[in-house]
């Protein structure tokens, strides 16, 4: 009988999990279209499915930024970093909002760590257009180039 409910129980993690990742994916395809309120709605269903899940938390903040609800983002960032530290995405986005809100020395240290966890970052930062309150800056072109 335990083996059958730990079954069960395998098959309900792994369905939930797969829900997860159909409203990540329908998330995804909001976003591009511009439909950020709509993609936060699912964002915000996936995450009472599993409100660990740091794809659900680092994209709900990144669609709160682009909302401009720069402080709830960070919110979101911080929470898939507890999880995850190293986790590239959040760590890039978390930059842009910073350097969004004119946190400059915060913004590069973060940069830097996304580089450091996903080299894709660097690429991205060099052509993101909320870095370009830090494109003259020494560290910015330090960072970019190493």
């Amino acid at each position: 009988m335990e083996f059958v409910t730990a079954i069960n129980e395998e098959d309900y993690k792994y369905g939930r999990k797969k829900e997860v990742g159909v409203l990540l994916t329908k998330g995804s395809l909001l976003m591009k279209d511009g439909l950020f309120k709509k993609a936060l709605a699912i964002y915000e269903e996936a995450e009472k499915i599993d409100p660990l899940d740091v794809n659900v938390l680092a994209n709900k903040g990144m669609t709160l930024a682009y909302l401009g609800e720069h402080s709830q983002a960070l919110e979101y960032y911080d929470k898939s970093l507890k999880i995850n530290p190293k986790y590239g995405q959040a760590l890039y986005n978390k930059a842009s909002c910073k350097s969004l809100l004119g946190n400059m020395e915060e913004a590069l240290e973060l940069l830097e760590l996304a580089i450091k966890a996903d080299k894709r970052c660097r690429e991205i930062a060099k052509k993101d257009e909320e870095f370009n309150n830090l494109r003259n800056m020494p560290r910015f072109q330090s960072i970019i180039e190493s």
